[in-house]
């Protein structure tokens, strides 16, 4: 049975031993030959970069990691799998209510939303994660600023990256087991055998665009 993209790195039952997310800004820098001024000029925020480390593997798990990568890398790194921050499954806020995006034809590094409970503080805090559309679309974005609801279940949130597109109105945020989507970094598959003839697996991808 072909598999269906993107896959889901969760459904592999296997968590990664340890996580490197790199966030990135997109930018130049240039000096003044006569005076040493730095000059920069930002474009933006970049793709995201994710390296996962397995804790050694038998042959059996080590064969469940490996081919997932394979299935990506077989059409030359060109397909996409779904995965998050491994330790940003649940929000640092209280969360609750049904979130959505409140208007559309937003850009930028703040998003407008309604349907938290009222008048509730934190109800996302700064280092939280949620996901906006799903499957082939979904995105992945960091709250930068704890946010609290008005009388009328609104929040404005600070985000990282500034919004990819602009989400349509009513679109829901996911706050549980958020994703985003990735490419591998380098479509070359490698692993290592030890000593012990268990596994050593590592994952390096980027943020899909």
């Amino acid at each position: 049975m072909a598999p269906s993209y993107p896959l889901a790195l969760a459904d592999l039952g296997l968590p990664p031993f340890s996580a490197e997310i790199i966030m990135p800004k997109i930018q130049s820098r240039s000096e003044v030959p006569t005076s040493g001024v730095q000059l920069f000029q930002v474009y933006g925020d970049g793709p995201m970069r994710m390296r996962l480390t397995w804790p050694p593997l038998d042959r059996a798990e080590a064969a469940e990691v490996i081919t997932f990568q394979l299935l990506l890398n077989s059409f030359g790194g060109a397909k996409q799998f779904l995965a998050g921050d491994p330790n940003g499954a649940t929000p640092r806020g209280v969360g609750g209510g049904s979130p959505l995006v409140k208007g559309a034809s937003q850009t930028g590094n703040q998003l407008a939303t309604d349907g938290w409970p009222l008048s509730t503080s934190n109800v996302l805090r700064k280092f939280d994660w949620f996901q906006l559309r799903s499957g082939a679309n979904a995105r992945l974005y960091c709250v930068t600023e704890d946010a609290s609801s008005d009388g009328s279940g609104d929040a404005t949130l600070s985000i990282w990256p500034a919004l990819r597109e602009s989400p349509p109105d009513n679109e829901p945020l996911v706050i549980t087991n958020p994703v985003g989507r990735w490419y591998l970094l380098d479509p070359t598959v490698r692993y290592s055998i030890d000593v012990a003839t268990l596994y050593g697996v590592t994952l390096e991808a980027i943020e899909a665009l």
